[in-house]
């Protein structure tokens, strides 16, 4: 906590502001005891707090179990990007199948489930994917839209 020319807590608050840093396990080791130490020290994003003197296998330890949980930490992050990338992706591709669907449906005049098992036919008869398909059927459709407006 007391530093030369600084404050460790200052170093906490510097380092959680870092966006390369924000999320490396700190734990301040310091002579300054007493509950409202410990608060302002955890309040302002360090993950522990030992006050000397102390033991070196506590200390080892406290450090292993916050680098194991920042690793979880880590991957639960990771796995949860990956989760939402493949929603925006679900999300996009429902989408295009939509307005393919609704193309497929204003142009040849059919309903709904016509224009989907229409779709996904020609998807199957020509072995390509339903999402690319559907994908230049609205990108023909908006070019002759354009064609059509000049």
């Amino acid at each position: 906590m007391l530093l030369p020319g600084r404050s460790g807590l200052e170093l906490v608050d510097d380092i959680r502001r870092d966006n390369m840093l924000k999320r490396v396990p700190i734990i301040l080791l310091t002579a300054r005891a007493g509950t409202d130490f410990v608060l302002d020290g955890l309040g302002r994003g360090a993950e522990d707090y030992i006050v000397k003197p102390f033991h070196d296998r506590e200390l080892v330890a406290r450090v292993r179990v916050h680098l194991e949980l920042s690793r979880m930490r880590e991957q639960l992050i990771d796995e949860s990007d990956n989760q939402a990338s493949t929603l925006r992706s679900a999300l996009d591709t429902r989408g295009t199948i939509g307005r393919a669907v609704g193309i497929l449906m204003s142009v040849y005049r059919i309903d709904e489930n016509a224009a989907f098992t229409q779709l996904t036919d020609l998807s199957q008869n020509s072995n390509r994917k339903t999402r690319d398909l559907a994908t230049m059927i609205v990108d023909d459709f908006t070019a002759g839209l354009g064609r059509e407006r000049q």
